[in-house]
């Protein structure tokens, strides 16, 4: 998808990039050391960063980049299953998450491992998009 700039000279909105990490894999605490490594090495003055994890269940969630500095998985699982994680927006289905990045991103890093990471489910709910 390219991106236009609304001005006219040249200086286009940054680009929109989405990191999804997590997953049901039991390998979910590698896949959020990847997405710190991801954000470490990305600048955020040059993009707009978004973060998302996907639950043990399939459940994905809209997390802020810097969460993925203060949570071990099992933590995250916690916080989201009961609801005291702050400024986290879950989605109903799959689908919802995915219409929310057509919308939201220009790129998506999926960086999960195991299971919906490395057979393929992840990269159909992309290219579905």
């Amino acid at each position: 998808r390219s991106r236009e700039s609304g001005s006219g000279s040249g200086s286009g909105s940054a680009l929109r990039i989405a990191v999804i990490c997590g997953g049901p894999s039991p390998e979910r605490g590698i896949s959020l050391n990847s997405a710190r490594s991801v954000l470490d090495h990305l600048d955020s003055s040059q993009v707009d960063i978004s973060a998302y994890y996907v639950d043990t269940d399939l459940v994905a969630h809209s997390i802020s980049p810097s969460q993925l500095y203060s949570n071990t998985p099992s933590d995250f699982d916690f916080r989201l299953r009961n609801a005291s994680a702050k400024g986290v927006v879950t989605y109903a289905s799959l689908d919802e998450f995915g219409a929310a990045l057509r919308t939201s991103a220009d790129l998506v890093f999926p960086v999960m491992h195991g299971k919906f990471g490395e057979d393929g489910q992840i990269q159909k709910l992309l290219e579905d998009l």
